[in-house]
């Protein structure tokens, strides 16, 4: 019996961690109160890229 039962549980095993594998996305808990740390000049570099951030400057001047 463990002849047939053993092999047919670990392919379906296989089969089933390589699916959900493929399928979910990972993820990281961190605190609530973490802030990524970015240094001012790739800030500055990132922001001046952004076309959302000179549409919004645009339209206040």
């Amino acid at each position: 019996m463990y002849r047939i039962i053993f092999p047919i549980c670990g392919v379906l095993g296989v089969f089933l961690v390589l699916l959900l594998v493929k399928g979910v996305n990972e993820r990281t808990v961190v605190k609530q109160e973490y802030v990524a740390k970015v240094r001012f000049t790739e800030g500055m570099r990132l922001l001046s890229k952004s076309k959302y951030f000179w549409i919004i400057t645009i339209q206040f001047v």
